[in-house]
């Protein structure tokens, strides 16, 4: 019934959310000094963080239980967001080899291409993640934009 694990990353209501189990190894609950350092020590990789600290019971016929849960909320525009800006901003003349034609912002950041192919780079809006869709006159070129849109990603 209760998670003795460390950390864990679940699904919360802004979208990626980390939990700390924090009593089941201390026995306690964290106190506000220590929920400040966790926030202070996130803040240069994520920017913005909702930290919650709650007490949790749970009973089964078997065991009880009070469980001293961190959640730390990661939002989900984060994820992929810079990088979808950043190329809407500053697009490169070209990738993969092919000239970069023009630039649509309506639903992500889509790069279109001289021949009508086009790189698209969009949050997904049910998880967590940058989605790179791409439509080609080739399968070779479809698979060259995907694979430099995945390189531009990594960076």
């Amino acid at each position: 019934m209760t998670d003795s694990t460390l950390v864990f990353k679940g699904q919360g209501h802004a979208g990626r959310r980390l939990v700390v189990n924090f009593g089941v190894y201390s026995g306690r609950e964290a106190t506000e000094a220590e929920i400040y350092r966790l926030a202070q020590s996130l803040l240069d990789e994520l920017g913005s963080v909702e930290i919650v600290a709650e007490r949790r019971y749970e009973v089964a016929a078997d065991v009880e239980a009070t469980v001293h849960q961190v959640y730390v909320e990661v939002p989900q525009t984060s994820v992929g967001q810079e990088l979808i800006e950043r190329l809407a901003k500053a697009t490169p003349p070209a990738l993969a080899g092919y000239a970069i034609s023009g630039v649509e912002t309506t639903d992500g950041t889509k790069l279109l291409f001289d021949d009508e192919s086009w790189l698209l780079f969009r949050q997904s809006g049910t998880e967590p993640m940058l989605r790179i869709y791409s439509e080609a006159t080739s399968v070779e070129k479809s698979n060259g934009l995907l694979a430099a849109g995945e390189g531009l990603a990594r960076q």
